[in-house]
């Protein structure tokens, strides 16, 4: 990778905003108010009773109906963000990233799965959401060429805990921190966050090491999740 493509990325993985949610009420209180927020919400007992979220084999296999398949299919989801980069805590707004995440997931004896995603990407104006070409830098004012990204094919292991296990990636040496969360549990619907959060060290003597964060919020129905053996169900990301 040149230079240029270098300070591009990097700049790029310096944060990616997406929506999220704010959770009013903490993780155990969400999960233990969810037999009466559900029934609230016209949800059935027997539809509730279906999906247990203290139990972890229930909550993964939610989480993977929501963002991928149970049944080894291939899921895909696009997605909008924003990229913005946070100094000295302004935080300025690069450019869009529009993304195809493609998934396969494969349930393991131990009760995890095995994943493997592939994404492309494409960086487009702000504004006018024109392809990008070439960006200029708003710290350096250099105009740089703008990389069409493919990531992946990347495999991981998804495991009960929810959080994932990822090696050092890359030549700068990033520290990956990749995770399910909870976010809520309101009005019959789930919200759930799957995060990724990085360090890499000083791209050059004396700079600051690259803070990358990434949320992907995914929003489904209760209901459609007490169909256990629903394979994938509708979801918002």
């Amino acid at each position: 990778m040149n230079l240029h493509c270098r300070l591009f990325c990097a700049m790029a993985c310096m944060a990616r905003l997406r929506n999220s949610l704010t959770p009013t009420l903490t993780r155990r209180g969400a999960l233990a108010a969810l037999g009466a927020d559900s029934i609230a919400a016209g949800i059935t007992a027997a539809e509730a009773a279906s999906l247990d979220w203290n139990d972890p084999a229930v909550r993964l296999d939610a989480i993977i109906r929501m963002t991928g398949r149970t049944d080894t299919g291939i899921a895909v989801r696009w997605t909008d963000g924003i990229l913005a980069a946070r100094i000295d805590a302004q935080t300025t707004p690069l450019f869009r990233a529009l993304s195809q995440i493609y998934s396969r997931h494969r349930k393991r004896a131990d009760g995890g799965y095995d994943a493997v995603i592939v994404e492309i990407v494409y960086f487009v104006d702000l504004i006018t959401r024109e392809l990008l070409e070439t960006w200029r830098n708003p710290f350096t004012s250099e105009t740089v060429p703008v990389p069409q990204m493919t990531l992946g094919p990347t495999s991981f292991v998804v495991p009960l805990s929810l959080v994932i296990a990822r090696e050092p990636a890359g030549d700068a040496g990033a520290r990956p921190e990749h995770r399910f969360d909870i976010e809520g549990l309101f009005g019959g619907d789930v919200w759930i966050t799957e995060r990724n959060d990085s360090i890499t060290p000083p791209l050059v003597a004396g700079a600051p090491p690259f803070g990358f964060h990434e949320n992907f919020t995914f929003h489904a129905s209760q209901r459609a999740l007490s169909k256990r053996t629903q394979a994938h169900v509708p979801t918002v990301v």
